[in-house]
């Protein structure tokens, strides 16, 4: 059986954050190994995340970066240099350290309604991406 790893990507809306990972895993746990909790550095109204992370347990790999890059900052340019700096930009330890052949990435504020691994496996066959891909706006 083809397993993926998820990448969830972390800022704020810990019942949100909850909803997507439970409703996915609900529907599409038996293809995930590991479900790479990238949080990031800086939360609002210090959210926390406690509660879900001892839920998930060993399935979870949480990841806190070392900086906060946003989307415009000078140093991405360094980034691609420097590991730690590199591994902030979002997404990118799941990229880099997950032992699948598939990462399938997910915002936090998502309700799966439906097997939606299963159908990207079913489909995916030699593509390297399968589904939307962009801006999720």
């Amino acid at each position: 059986m083809k397993k993926v790893d998820v990448a969830i990507n972390v800022y704020g809306k810990p019942a949100q954050t909850a909803v997507t990972l439970l409703s996915l895993l609900e529907h599409s746990g038996q293809w995930i190994d590991r479900i790479w909790f990238i949080e990031e550095r800086r939360q609002p109204f210090d959210a926390r995340f406690d509660e879900l992370k001892n839920y998930l347990g060993d399935r979870l790999i949480h990841y806190r970066p070392w900086f906060w890059l946003s989307v415009r900052s000078r140093s991405l340019r360094l980034a691609y240099k420097f590991g730690p700096l590199r591994r902030s930009v979002r997404y990118q330890v799941a990229w880099e350290r997950s032992k699948q052949p598939f990462l399938f990435i997910t915002h936090n504020d998502v309700l799966h309604r439906g097997d939606v691994i299963g159908a990207l496996l079913e489909h995916v066959s030699n593509h390297i991406a399968i589904g939307p891909v962009g801006q999720c706006w």
